[in-house]
């Protein structure tokens, strides 16, 4: 549960977690919780790190809560990649025992998208927030939320000298619609590679 709604609330890739670090706040200031980008080695990541500000108190105990599990998991002597297949299969087991489907680790990123744009979160926060390089990487490729979940409790909080997110030529150019179609049905764009995200 605290792995799903950390997820809904920052928008980490499952996988990022096993490097992100929460940084103490100044008095009167907020959380902050660094990342790594997953993506940025093949270009497809605005940067090597990401600052995301916890915005309330729930926000960050969630992330503090997930982060204790992980760090428990770690001194147990459980790799992170035992954890998280361990915890997938957990979900798995638990859908099918109520034989029904239900969302991934990674669905709570989707959520975190269709909060982002119920909360008017701008394209560029939204690029840095997720990790992108391009601000079209989220309209194309996420988003699978039908309605907002909870408040929007995030921001970027870029360190200085961090980049900011980076619209790549022509991205912007089409609809995202059309886009997707593009890519679906016709031969690829040079750069464009299967699940963007």
């Amino acid at each position: 549960m605290a792995w799903m709604e950390a997820g809904i609330r920052t928008g980490l890739r499952p996988g990022e977690w096993a490097q992100a670090t929460l940084d103490h706040p100044t008095p009167g200031g907020r959380a902050v919780l660094t990342v790594p980008n997953a993506k940025h080695t093949n270009g497809r990541g605005h940067g090597v790190l990401r600052r995301i500000a916890l915005l309330t108190p729930e926000t960050e105990e969630w992330v503090r809560r997930h982060l204790a599990l992980l760090r428990e998991r770690q001194i147990q002597g459980i790799s992170f990649t035992t954890h998280y297949r361990n915890t997938r299969r957990a979900l798995n087991r638990a859908y099918q025992r109520a034989g029904t489907r239900g969302p991934s680790l990674y669905s709570a990123r989707h959520q975190f998208k269709t909060n982002a744009r119920a909360a008017g979160i701008s394209a560029w926060d939204l690029a840095y927030l997720m990790g992108h390089a391009a601000t079209s990487t989220a309209q194309c490729h996420y988003g699978r939320g039908r309605t907002q979940t909870s408040a929007f409790t995030v921001a970027p909080a870029p360190a200085a000298g961090d980049p900011t997110p980076v619209i790549r030529v022509g991205e912007l150019s089409e609809r995202p619609d059309r886009r997707i179609g593009r890519m679906r049905d016709g031969p690829r764009s040079r750069g464009y590679l299967p699940g963007t995200g």
